[in-house]
């Protein structure tokens, strides 16, 4: 895939678009298990079939909690392809399982179904979020859909979007408060 392609491919993740995630896991997917089957491979017995299919899922997980912000981390410029990135965020995943696994006592629960059903349903409230907002972005002028993308996807500090932008950092929290009630009257249909 060339590099044109994986940051279309990105761009359309962060963007919540459904032919971009089929994509991804089209292209990514065995590669994800792959690594997550050689990391359990290096400890025979340590993880189950069950387990490495939780550590996939895990994944998942990660690259869609926090806004994205994982997704978000990923810089070509670094020198690193998205296949590589995905294969370590795999492997870095496989060993965090893993050690959640060592630390639960035999035959005693350590509420990790809980957990996930809660990172599980926090995904799903977030994802809907991030599509009811994609919906309602167009109805904000160019200026503020750029101040949305720079100061909540992207994450960057009000220093930085006030170069960005060529606006002081003082101009910067006023419109993201500005901006926040704009989009809370426009989504309060659907919230």
């Amino acid at each position: 895939m060339s590099a044109s392609n994986e940051l279309d491919l990105l761009w359309g993740l962060l963007r919540d678009d459904p032919s971009s995630w089929r994509e991804f896991y089209t292209q990514y997917g065995k590669l994800i298990y792959r690594c997550i089957t050689c990391v359990a491979a290096k400890f025979p017995g340590a993880m189950s079939r069950e387990d490495i299919e939780d550590a996939y899922n895990d994944v998942t997980v990660s690259l869609i909690k926090n806004n994205k912000r994982r997704l978000w981390a990923f810089n070509p410029e670094k020198g690193c392809c998205l296949g590589s990135w995905v294969g370590y965020v795999a492997v870095s995943t496989g060993y965090n399982h893993l050690r959640t696994l060592r630390r639960t006592p035999t035959g005693k629960s350590n509420g990790l179904e809980e957990q996930v059903s809660t990172i599980t349903l926090d995904a799903i409230e977030a994802r809907e979020k991030t599509v009811l907002l994609n919906r309602r972005l167009p109805l904000l002028s160019r200026r503020d859909q750029k101040f949305v993308e720079l100061y909540f996807f992207r994450d960057m500090s009000a220093v930085e979007v006030a170069k960005r932008m060529n606006i002081s950092v003082a101009t910067v929290y006023t419109k993201k408060h500005k901006v926040r009630a704009k989009l809370k009257k426009l989504c309060a249909d659907f919230i």
